[in-house]
């Protein structure tokens, strides 16, 4: 598998902010924007609309061309910008325009080179295209509901009003109630060099600080940009993040900066409804209970962040938090008290690593949880969260290369009434339990269970711990590529769980297991290392009839057999 991830001076390389579990599986090819994050007209051409450009890298808001229409989709792509980058009007056949005389707002088309770079930038007039976003009426229909149900006033001691402004060595203090220090609103675009932000003082709402960014040290509102290198932004209020995106075309790009928050239900970097964040060699530190270290928080909003470190030391603060899209390469992290990883499949939640190396010693390595029955009738006030689920959205979990380690008794991925798709692909999983996996059912106060649903597809992958899996769940481990898995699966015989492995997997079995659906490309079951156990399954299940019932004897003295089925009167 080629592996793309490149990295040029601080410019970040990945190819997809709109996270694509696609763009981090084991298919052939380079790792370039996958078509499910964003279309592209032609091949090797990608429309949008920059928010932001400098001599070695460009930020596109995505779109898709159609005629003379180009609609975007609130996603974000940065661009690496080729050496022999070509950039010209639409339309002429020279490069007779530098990267000098682009600048956000304007329409443009890229087309990559062999690297995945950008070769050449075309651009649009103004009134050349009609731009529409696909998600505007959505969008008019949120805002609508909002202002039925609440007024969110935003404040700032020092606030951008639809200007286009760039400080450097500025200083900016928030210190009352509710009060952010830098606030951009009503489509502003401000950039900030070497930025001192401090920030003081609570939230009057801890619901409105979480969704709209109240009280957050630096918040960027109402289609707003803000672009900050070499910040140091320090917050010390409840409810207080450090840096907050909120809102359709809302956006912040942080380089080279340290950001740190010491109250509760403080956030480093959060985004929400449709707002998106790019980090690059930023550090981020919490020490507040509730206070994740990167959060997507709702559906739409997208993350992502390439070098850097990041530190949580409250409960409830994982690195990274997702209901929206977030993604980190070649990142550094620890959680002291807190999941390194939480994902919520009530909105579809997605991350994707690449390269990280992230450890932690909280009650689980990755904790995907989902919804009870009585979930799909919270208000957006009572959960922070935005949209409607049903039991059909999935939480994905991508992880290719690099490490994730557990020193905790707890489970290193733990499902509570999720459904959950987790691909990991040549990374060190290390934990100081012997379980890898627990899907267990969610209960609400009526008494009514919602289980967990998880497939685990490993490729490359050298996994090891035991699955367990309740009365009420079910789970689904993929062997492939010469992986290998050692451990016990659903030792109780309580769930229901499958296994597959293609012919040059291995499963090393460490108890007696029962499996409702087996299948092995190894005819011979020669890379089943049993150990002596026994591996029960189920004679019923169709993914067994090959097996035709049998007992079929293993290369060390165990067996697997039928399990015995209940016989009803």
């Amino acid at each position: 598998m080629k592996r793309m991830n490149k990295r040029i001076g601080k410019t970040l390389t990945m190819a997809a902010l709109a996270v694509s579990l696609a763009g981090f599986g084991w298919k052939e090819g380079p790792g370039i924007p996958p078509e499910t994050a964003f279309a592209a007209s032609e091949e090797g051409l990608f429309y949008g609309i920059i928010l932001d450009i400098s001599e070695s890298s460009v930020v596109l808001e995505n779109a898709v061309r159609d005629g003379d229409v180009l609609t975007t989709d609130g996603s974000s792509t940065v661009y690496a910008i080729g050496e022999d980058c070509a950039v010209r009007r639409a339309g002429e056949e020279e490069g007779e325009l530098g990267t000098e005389d682009l600048a956000a707002g304007d329409i443009v088309c890229i087309r990559l080179n062999y690297a995945k770079e950008a070769g050449v930038i075309e651009l649009y007039g103004s009134d050349s295209l009609t731009v529409q976003s696909a998600k505007e009426t959505e969008s008019q229909e949120e805002s609508e509901t909002e202002q039925q149900t609440e007024t969110v006033t935003l404040q700032g001691a020092y606030i951008a009003d639809g200007i286009q402004e760039s400080r450097e060595s500025a200083s900016f203090e928030g210190s009352g109630e509710d009060e952010s220090a830098v606030l951009a609103v009503n489509g502003a675009f401000v950039t900030l060099k070497n930025a001192v932000i401090q920030k003081s003082g609570g939230t009057s709402s801890l619901a409105q600080s979480l969704l709209y960014g109240l009280n957050a040290a630096v918040n960027a509102s109402g289609s707003s940009s803000l672009s900050l290198e070499g910040a140091e932004i320090a917050s010390d209020g409840e409810g207080a993040a450090a840096l907050f995106a909120t809102g359709e075309r809302s956006s912040v790009m942080i380089s080279d900066s340290e950001l740190q928050t010491s109250e509760n239900d403080a956030p480093g970097v959060s985004v929400s409804r449709s707002g998106s964040a790019v980090l690059a060699d930023t550090n981020v530190s919490t020490s507040g209970d509730g206070s994740g270290a990167l959060c997507s928080l709702t559906e739409y909003a997208v993350l992502t962040a390439q070098g850097g470190s990041l530190k949580t030391l409250g409960s409830h603060s994982p690195l990274l938090l997702a209901e929206g899209s977030l993604t980190a390469e070649q990142v550094n992290g620890d959680a002291a008290n807190s999941p390194i990883l939480t994902l919520y499949s009530r909105l579809a939640g997605e991350i994707s690593l690449s390269d990280c190396s992230f450890t932690g010693e909280g009650e689980c390595g990755v904790l995907i949880q989902g919804f009870n029955a009585d979930s799909e009738t919270q208000t957006e006030t009572e959960s922070g969260q935005e949209g409607t689920a049903g039991n059909n959205t999935q939480a994905q979990l991508s992880v290719l290369g690099g490490t994730l380690s557990l020193n905790s008794d707890g489970p290193m991925i733990l499902a509570q009434g999720a459904r959950a798709l987790v691909r990991l692909e040549e990374a060190e999983i290390t934990g100081t339990s012997n379980t890898l996996l627990r899907a267990e059912s969610l209960g609400d106060e009526n008494g009514a269970n919602t289980g967990a649903n998880v497939t685990v597809e490993a490729a490359r992958q050298e996994l090891a711990g035991d699955i367990v899996c309740d009365s009420g769940s079910t789970a689904q481990l993929s062997l492939e590529l010469g992986s290998r898995y050692e451990g016990a699966v659903d030792s109780a015989g309580q769930g229901a769980v499958s296994v597959s492995l293609s012919e040059d997997s291995t499963w090393i079995v460490t108890g007696d297991s029962y499996v409702q659906g087996f299948s092995d490309e190894d005819a011979d079951l020669s890379n089943i290392q049993d150990q002596g156990y026994t591996i029960y399954y189920d004679a019923l299940a169709e993914e067994c009839q090959w097996l035709g019932g049998e007992t079929l004897e293993l290369s060390q003295g165990g067996v697997l057999t039928p399990a015995v089925q209940e016989q009803t009167p």
